[in-house]
């Protein structure tokens, strides 16, 4: 979502007005955008670290890309996972929300594990539907003021590719309803309008 752009529309009608006072409670709240360096792998490698798998590696670049050209393609046939990671600056003890989309283009022998901070979520096997993406989400809490996002994978038949990786920090629900009362509070004075 395009939270400056939001905040720049008039709201006039009252159904349209909630929907201002939303985005400028993201925006005023500091909700950020998302953490990850060239997710889209659109600027080729740039932004993070590869560590190949002791046996049977087989990654890089790739496509086609879920959006744009690139993606990340995955295809050790050991057993043993190819990886690549990135530092993110992150809030200790905040919440955020880890997206990727998949392409499996095989079936079985396969492994995806996506870490983020201390936790781990692994996929094996990769029961996505094959040859299509499909959005893979979840949550996670920083353990500190820098986490690493790390996704390693297999695919000994085939290839998993990976695209379109974010990470963005979730707003905590009593700070977004608490201004976003006060926002609706406001244009009521305002004769209805919520921003313009």
């Amino acid at each position: 979502m395009n939270v400056q752009a939001l905040t720049q529309t008039t709201c006039s009608a009252r159904s349209a007005a909630a929907a201002c006072v939303l985005a400028s409670v993201l925006f005023a709240s500091g909700a950020s955008g998302n953490l990850v360096v060239n997710g889209s792998f659109e600027d080729g490698l740039n932004g993070w670290t590869l560590t190949a798998a002791a046996d049977g590696s087989d990654f890089g670049l790739s496509g086609p890309g879920h959006t744009g050209l690139a993606s990340m393609g995955f295809s050790a046939d050991s057993g043993l996972e190819d990886v690549i990671e990135q530092d993110l600056a992150t809030q200790a003890g905040a919440l955020y929300q880890i997206e990727l989309w998949v392409m499996n283009l095989g079936v079985g022998n396969d492994l995806l594990s996506i870490g983020f901070g201390s936790e781990t979520v692994v996929f094996s096997p990769v029961n996505t539907p094959l040859e299509d993406w499909a959005l893979i989400t979840f949550q996670a809490v920083a353990d500190d003021a820098s986490s690493t996002l790390r996704i390693g994978a297999f695919d000994a038949n085939s290839a998993l590719l990976v695209d379109d990786i974010s990470v963005t920090l979730v707003p905590a629900p009593g700070v977004l309803g608490a201004l976003a009362l006060a926002g609706l509070r406001g244009s009521r004075r305002r004769g209805g309008r919520a921003c313009g």
